[in-house]
This record gives C-alpha cells, sequence and structure tokens, in this order.
C-alpha cells in the first residue's frame, strides 16, 4: 500500500476515534481498526513489528472488557432467575452483596485490563516514534497511558485520552516518507 494511503488511513482513523463524541460508539470501533491497518503497513515499512502486535494486543484487550461485563450480569442472575418472584425483594439480602461484589469485581478486572490494553498501545507508540522520528505518536501513548489509569477519575481521564486521539491525528499528519534503504552494491575482488 502507498505510504500517502497509510497516512491517511491513520489520520481519518483518528478522525473517527474523536469523533465518537459526537457519533455512536461504532465510529471508535471503525477508527480503532483504521488506525490498526495503517499501524500494520507502517510495521511493514520500516521493519518493525512490535509497531502491528502490541496495538493489536492492546485492542484486542480493550475488546475483553466490552464482552466481560455482559457476560458477568448474564452469567449471576440467570441461575437466580427461578428463585425471584417478583413480590419477594425482602428476601434478597444475599443476592444485593453478592451483585455490589460481583460489581467491584467487574470494575477492578475492567480498569486493569484497561490499563493493560493502554500499555501495550504506548509500548507501539513508543516504536512507531521511533522508527519515524515523530514523537506525537510517544506523547499520545502516554496520553492514553495516563488517561486509562485516571479514568476513575471520569473526567480527567477522558479528556487525556480525548486529547491523544487528536495527537494522534496529528501525528499521523506529520509522519515524512521514510528514505528509500541504500543501494548495495557488489564489489568484485
Amino acid at each position: 500500500m502507498d505510504f500517502d494511503t497509510v497516512k491517511a488511513l491513520g489520520i481519518l482513523g483518528a478522525a473517527l476515534m474523536i469523533a465518537t463524541i459526537v457519533l455512536t460508539p461504532i465510529s471508535w470501533l471503525v477508527g480503532a481498526i483504521l488506525v490498526l491497518v495503517s499501524l500494520y503497513y507502517l510495521a511493514q515499512i520500516y521493519g518493525e513489528r512490535g509497531i502491528f502486535n502490541y496495538a493489536f494486543y492492546g485492542l484486542i484487550l480493550a475488546f475483553v472488557p466490552a464482552l466481560l461485563v455482559p457476560f458477568m450480569f448474564v452469567a449471576y442472575f440467570t441461575p437466580m432467575m427461578p428463585m425471584m418472584p417478583m413480590h419477594a425483594y425482602g428476601n434478597w439480602p444475599f443476592t444485593i452483596w453478592g451483585f455490589m461484589g460481583l460489581w467491584i469485581f467487574v470494575v477492578l478486572v475492567f480498569f486493569f485490563l484497561l490499563i493493560l490494553s493502554s500499555f501495550f498501545f504506548y509500548k507501539s507508540m513508543d516504536v512507531l516514534a521511533l522508527k519515524s522520528n515523530v514523537d506525537l505518536f510517544r506523547i499520545a501513548g502516554i496520553l492514553t497511558l495516563i488517561g486509562a489509569a485516571t479514568l476513575i477519575l471520569f473526567f480527567i481521564g477522558s479528556v487525556l485520552i480525548l486529547a491523544s486521539w487528536v495527537i494522534l491525528a496529528v501525528a499521523f499528519y506529520s509522519l515524512k516518507r521514510p528514505p528509500p534503504p541504500p543501494e548495495v552494491t557488489a564489489v568484485r575482488v
């Protein structure tokens, strides 16, 4: 794929991730996939598989919590449905405590996987920054990691993650075409 197309895919993907604020979460998913495709080709261009691999692991780890939360709630409530008559809420103390314990467990697992996902994204951006000499990639990775760690304080973490997506779009825009590899000439002895 042409370098300018790879660059455009990265810019478009980051822009769609930013547009998640006003659009649906599907725009984040499409944007993340476009960024991942762009990183795949950049990994081939720069000859560094870590650019794509770390981002891929991070994206997979970002989806695990999204699948884990609904599964945990269904797994918790499905066995109890026959035991829960609608008029017997007074017999529920064990269920409410179990539900609160489940909620705390799910939130802790969610944040752990989110921080781990952000760490892999940071590693990918760090390698890309080294290979492309565009330090904005490293800054986007650091902001994503700090934003994930501070997401418990919703406003601060969300703003940092949004800022990292904006910086990611600017970083893709700042990419320069890599120089061609030097020609190797055979020398006769």
